[in-house]
């Protein structure tokens, strides 16, 4: 239902959404030339270093905001080749986020395009501003966490089929670099949000 209601909202979206998508690639810049002075002044390391960043944010990744992207467009949004390591957060995948793998290892929480406790969201903006809920209680010092499975689809999840799979924590620092592909979990509808109980790979 929400999917269908999408082109409906698509001028609201255009509307609000277009000054801040030219801006993107500037910003973007001046966070490069921000990092390579880090590097130059400082001597900053970058194999120890991560970014995080939100919607918009992130093609300067969590939920990467769908309308006016495009998939194919890779100069555009982000994509692996953008860093050595791209984790990427799928939260409202089809609607305001992409559903297709953009990163090296792409998380789904819920399945990627819903979440729980964000009822009648007819606009995404609760389930698309998850991610950063989510990632910011993966590095906050409690003892749960997003233990995620490799695995197909999140109905393959559901049935049990990938128990057996590659384990990942979503979020967390330092991130799993290990890990590669579509990983599925579930997410409780209210904080705490994480469900396992905290492991190292």
């Amino acid at each position: 239902m929400l999917r269908a209601v999408t082109p409906y909202l698509l001028p609201y979206f255009e509307n609000r959404l277009q000054p801040l998508i030219r801006f993107t690639p500037r910003v973007g810049m001046y966070v490069a030339q921000f990092v390579k002075s880090l590097t130059e002044r400082f001597n900053l390391t970058l194999d120890k270093t991560a970014m995080a960043g939100h919607s918009l944010g992130a093609h300067s990744g969590w939920t990467q905001p769908l309308p006016l992207f495009s998939l194919a467009d890779t100069n555009n949004r982000l994509d692996p080749t953008d860093a050595k390591y791209v984790h990427v957060i799928h939260t409202c995948g089809g609607m305001l986020g992409f559903m297709a793998p953009i990163g090296h290892a792409d998380y789904y929480p819920n399945g990627g395009s819903s979440q729980p406790g964000c009822l009648l969201d007819v606009t995404g903006v609760c389930a698309h501003a998850r991610s950063f809920f989510y990632f910011a209680e993966s590095i906050a010092p409690i003892t749960k966490t997003f233990v995620s499975k490799q695995c197909s689809t999140y109905k393959d999840y559901k049935k049990g089929k990938c128990k057996s799979n590659p384990r990942s924590i979503m979020g967390d620092y330092p991130v799993d670099k290990g890990a590669n592909g579509r990983y599925y979990l579930d997410t409780n509808k209210q904080p705490p949000y994480a469900q396992a109980i905290k492991f190292r790979s």
